[in-house]
């Protein structure tokens, strides 16, 4: 799985905001709009719940038997004469297949009950199964295998969180032991098991990954070595975190292999600020994401920023925060794919996109969308 995944799937808590509909009930009645109605707005963005809706419909139109999401052959769903693009560049099944829990966890299913509770329990079936010696990252693992694992096991909280299975709990527990003793020697975590190279965004994932299930998960006191780690990467001047020190600090272009300058500052908030007051650094965090609000423009398009983004923005000043998740509507909502089998669904275009593939970027945008009008509660 590609490292724009590290911070890509949510974990799940609080109340939902989005009205649920059945799938089948949804596209149908978008079927049935008429033309002649629509024609006068056309050049309106359509409702955030509207294309939400969309988004889930396509991501249940394309889900394998198994009940993954193929990042590299999802379009084995779409007529012959109307496969739908996109394929991803790697195997990120198990990355893409976690994104799209949160996705439907974030609609209000859960694996028990809503309208997406059997789409939800397949996928979190088949993710379960991946699990070897503790760690999630399928049969094909890559460099990257351990933030797959941290990505699947915070879509297991989130899962287990909403259900009463206590077998679930188990496997989510077993994945959490697992990520806390895959730390490296100075607290913070790498790409990979065996990758003792620290890098910001695997440690910005397993941090929140473990704050996300310390109401039930005894996190161990070792593991603030992390977060001084996290915070020591951030320029007190500018607020900007970078994956990499130089001479003691981040470097100056703040931009490395895996993730872009404001990625890995949205996740540095995001995870070395989660539930606590922010101290200065960190207000020019803030202040910096302010003045990179999302575009849909090739050098800025970016799901996983806006999204990671959105989450570390919230409840950090209402008007800033009003300003940003405007432009993600503005970016997202008339961006959507409006025909054919791709209807519903997003473009993999912009940073890792192609990466990623069709079911990352759907995933994503609808995730970015569900949590601009706070459809998921991040903060307890």
């Amino acid at each position: 799985m590609n490292p724009s995944l590290a911070l890509a799937v949510v974990a799940i808590c609080g109340t939902t905001l989005l009205q649920e509909q059945k799938p089948a009930q949804a596209s149908k009645e978008l079927q049935e709009q008429k033309p002649a109605q629509a024609s006068k707005e056309e050049t309106l963005p359509p409702p955030r719940t509207v294309v939400v809706r969309r988004g889930l419909d396509w991501l249940v139109g394309h889900q394998s038997e198994d009940g993954r999401w193929s990042a590299s052959h999802f379009s084995k769903s779409c007529p012959a004469t109307d496969k739908c693009s996109g394929r991803a560049r790697r195997a990120t099944d198990v990355g893409v297949t976690s994104l799209a829990i949160g996705a439907f966890l974030g609609a209000g299913s859960t694996t028990e009950h809503g309208a997406y509770s059997k789409v939800i329990k397949r996928a979190v079936a088949w993710l379960c199964k991946q699990a070897s010696d503790g760690l999630i990252q399928g049969d094909r693992p890559c460099r990257f295998a351990l933030v797959d694992h941290a990505v699947a096991t915070l879509a297991l909280v989130a899962a287990a969180e909403t259900s009463r299975s206590t077998d679930l709990k188990s496997k989510a527990r077993d994945a959490l032991d697992a990520l806390v003793e895959s730390r490296n020697a100075d607290g913070a975590w790498g790409y990979g098991p065996s990758d003792r190279k620290s890098d910001l965004a695997p440690t910005g994932l397993a941090l929140w990954v473990l704050q996300e299930a310390k109401s039930w998960y005894p996190v161990p006191k070792v593991v603030s070595r992390g977060r001084k780690w996290l915070l020591a990467h951030c320029d007190a001047k500018s607020g900007r975190f970078a994956a990499a020190p130089k001479h003691g600090r981040p470097e100056a272009e703040g931009k490395m292999p895996g993730s872009s300058s404001v990625q890995q500052t949205a996740i540095g908030l995001l995870a070395g600020y989660y539930g606590r007051k922010l101290t200065p650094p960190a207000n020019h965090s803030v202040e910096w994401l302010g003045q990179n609000k999302p575009e849909w423009r090739p050098s800025k398009i970016d799901f996983l920023y806006w999204w990671c983004g959105t989450l570390a923005l919230t409840g950090r000043g209402r008007e800033g925060f009003r300003s940003w998740w405007k432009a993600v509507e503005s970016a997202l909502l008339t961006r959507q794919e409006g025909s054919g089998h791709a209807r519903g669904s997003w473009d993999p275009v912009g940073f890792w996109g192609e990466e990623g593939g069709r079911v990352q970027s759907t995933a994503l945008a609808v995730l970015a969308l569900e949590a601009c009008k706070r459809v998921v509660i991040m903060r307890r």
